[in-house]
């Protein structure tokens, strides 16, 4: 009886302080949720509140215009603000005391839709050519005093070959490089940090036409031979590398796409993306294969008579850069940018190679 007596004591103690467990929980549950009330109120948006509390806060030039109407900021920083439209900076900046702009007016402006090229629109409007294309980005660095300018001139992707290459070709040599770290494994399928395998002396080495677009399917084999020689090479190092396959057309990208997708997944020690250079601008990999893909008899050069979107393409790859091409159709091009590029590698054997593509 007294053993029975104690259990049900010992019970009821256990109950009791279960009880007061739960209590002391639910009080705390109430009054964190009083807390969060009190802070980000009762309604599902709770944008705002938190931005309010937050020291830093990332996000795109519109994106962080949403539910945050009434907050303001001691600095604002946009990156890629070259490639901006004025309208799209102006939201952030418009919401801050402070502001530095980050970008490269020599790269890839703004896209630009088919009203802004439309003559009657710019008459409508008293407005041209030049006021369509100025970003705030480049009115801000034509009128800001000197003291309100910097440029950045030592560039720390991209090793010193390929770097001084865009320097000279694009930044009138104001560009200094950091990286001297060249990877001698590389060597077995890129004779130097630049080379450019020209398809000159290959058959069919002529551009096709597709659409309103261009593809060169001699191009693609080159650069699918020479992929696959790369993982090899990466193997036998037991290295890794990332590599951008770039193009100007769409045409082209999906031929690339097309093969070599069947065989990416084969080949264990690369990372491949194949993309157009406006989608790529702003990233990077180890390595940038670049394919010119325009080669004909008349000298229509297309996209290739544009120096920034030419210098992004150029200035993808940290440690390699390979341009695949007829190097004697853009020996035509004078007054190019790639006539220039192929100039600087035909005078720079130390570091750049011009080398004839196999099959």
């Amino acid at each position: 009886m007294l053993k029975s007596a104690v259990d049900r004591i010992r019970v009821s103690i256990f109950r009791i302080l279960l009880i007061s467990i739960q209590h002391f929980w639910l009080q705390r549950l109430i009054a964190i949720q009083a807390e969060w009330f009190d802070q980000f109120g009762r309604n599902e948006k709770f944008n705002a509140p938190l931005i309010k509390r937050a020291q830093v806060v990332a996000g795109t030039c519109i994106g962080i215009s949403r539910d945050i109407q009434d907050i303001e900021f001691d600095l604002c920083i946009v990156d890629e603000a070259s490639k901006a439209t004025a309208t799209e900076v102006l939201v952030p900046i418009a919401r801050s005391h402070r502001w530095i702009l980050v970008g490269d007016p020599k790269q890839l402006p703004p896209f630009r839709d088919a009203v802004s090229r439309d003559s009657d629109f710019l008459d409508k409007y008293e407005l041209t050519q030049d006021d369509i294309r100025e970003t705030l980005f480049d009115r801000l660095l034509r009128t800001l005093s000197e003291g309100c300018r910097q440029m950045l001139t030592i560039q720390h992707r991209m090793v010193a070959p390929i770097g001084n290459l865009v320097s000279e070709c694009f930044y009138d040599g104001q560009l200094k490089s950091a990286r001297t770290d060249l990877d001698q494994h590389l060597r077995t399928v890129l004779p130097q940090p630049v080379t450019w395998l020209t398809t000159t002396k290959l058959p069919n080495s002529r551009e096709q036409s597709a659409n309103s677009s261009f593809h060169n399917i001699c191009e693609v084999n080159v650069i699918f031979l020479l992929l696959k020689q790369l993982n090899q090479t990466a193997v036998n190092a037991q290295k890794k590398y990332s590599v951008a396959v770039l193009t100007g057309y769409a045409a082209q990208l999906k031929i690339l796409k097309r093969n070599l997708d069947s065989e990416v997944n084969n080949w264990q020690a690369l990372t491949v993306e194949c993309n157009t250079v406006d989608a790529f601008q702003g990233r990077e990999a180890d390595i940038a294969v670049y394919s010119v893909t325009r080669s004909n008899k008349e000298g229509k050069v297309g996209f290739l008579r544009d120096a920034e979107r030419l210098n992004v393409a150029l200035s993808r790859g940290k440690v390699g850069l390979l341009i695949v091409g007829d190097h004697s159709f853009c020996r035509t091009l004078s007054d190019n940018p790639l006539h220039r590029v192929l100039d600087y590698v035909e005078h720079h054997p130390e570091n750049c190679a011009l080398k004839e593509a196999k099959l």
